[in-house]
């Protein structure tokens, strides 16, 4: 059987209808006017009243990514009409489509509250490195944006929520404070969804269900309206890479942003939508034995739209 017909790869809806589009391909490219007359006739066989039954245009539409709300019995149904009935195909796509809604609910599920979780005490030893990830944060005129990486276990959030409060207590009365915990690195489930992040945040600001326009761009565009000139301070714990935290990102020089995450995320630009350059690196620190000096980063500094700040942590004791 050729190898396009399995889709076990797919971890998303928008994975799933690439294979369903290869499957089409494969199946000698029908026109879509042809799988409806043959869906219609299996929902015929199988005795399904005719209101039922798609039209051309619902049929068509299942080949479209970005699908809000998919409907797996029909999605299966346009599977067994491309590959003539043939069950035991049918059911390896029944298995996948399952486990893609089923890695998309659990990304759809978000840890995000409008305060900073309750944390340990006030950090010990590390005091350069918060003020420094501090000054970042609180400098005016420029985009605000500190990553801090390293390796599981070495104090990440704990450094990330030491240095929010203390920004938190500089920032106007009135300012948002948003977390969210993105499960970049959980092992046992997906990271999560930046549109279901933005959703989470966008309710936190006040906006109603029928308001959350659908797709990340959008809901990003109104995040940041919102956001704008508020001086909101935004943390976002456990980033899985720059694609996932790249539209929540305030994109306001009066909002900083503090980032921790487990890989490196050189791509992640400062500020994006922001006419002001992003901020110039600034030194890697490096914790060794309870001795901290800082290390001059290697890297030159990037043009317009680099990188922001990044603390290497992946030292400390």
């Amino acid at each position: 059987m050729p190898q396009v017909l399995d889709p076990g790869e797919a971890r998303t809806m928008d994975e799933f209808i690439g294979e369903l589009r290869l499957l089409k391909a494969w199946a000698g490219g029908p026109s879509i006017t042809e799988i409806t007359r043959r869906v219609h006739q299996d929902w015929r066989r199988a005795g399904r009243p005719r209101t039922e039954w798609p039209a051309r245009s619902t049929i068509g539409n299942c080949f479209l990514p970005g699908r809000r709300r998919p409907n797996p019995d029909l999605l299966l149904a346009v599977v067994r009409a491309l590959v003539g009935g043939d069950e035991a195909t049918v059911a390896l796509w029944r298995q996948a489509l399952r486990t893609v809604l089923g890695q998309a609910e659990a990304a759809a599920r978000v840890r995000a509250c409008d305060r900073l979780p309750a944390g340990p005490t006030p950090l010990l030893g590390r005091t350069r490195a918060a003020s420094a990830a501090e000054a970042a944060l609180t400098a005016a005129g420029r985009p605000r944006v500190v990553v801090l990486e390293g390796a599981a276990g070495v104090g990440k959030t704990s450094l990330a929520l030491h240095v929010a409060r203390r920004v938190a207590a500089r920032s106007p009365a009135a300012a948002p404070v948003l977390f969210a915990r993105l499960r970049g690195s959980a092992p046992a489930c997906p990271a999560a969804d930046p549109a279901a992040v933005l959703e989470t945040f966008l309710r936190l600001l006040g906006v109603t269900g029928d308001r959350i326009p659908y797709g990340v761009t959008a809901r990003a565009t109104l995040y940041r309206q919102l956001l704008a000139g508020t001086g909101a301070l935004v943390v976002l714990d456990d980033a899985a890479d720059a694609e996932q935290v790249r539209p929540l990102l305030p994109g306001d020089p009066a909002c900083p942003a503090l980032v921790t995450s487990r890989r490196q995320t050189r791509a992640l630009p400062g500020a994006p939508a922001s006419p002001s350059n992003p901020c110039p690196p600034k030194p890697r620190w490096h914790f060794c034995g309870g001795r901290r000096a800082p290390i001059p980063s290697p890297r030159t500094p990037p043009p317009s739209g680099g990188s922001p700040p990044t603390w290497d942590t992946s030292r400390w004791p």
